[in-house]
C-alpha cells in the first residue's frame, strides 16, 4: 500500500513538472 502511495506521489510530481514546462512553453510562444 505504501508503495502505491509513493508511486502516486512520484507521478504527481512528474505531472506537475510537465505542466510547469507547458506553462513556460505557452508563455514564451505567446
Amino acid at each position: 500500500m505504501s508503495e502505491d502511495l509513493i508511486r502516486m506521489e512520484h507521478i504527481d510530481k512528474f505531472y506537475g513538472r510537465v505542466q510547469a514546462l507547458d506553462d513556460v512553453y505557452f508563455t514564451v510562444a505567446r
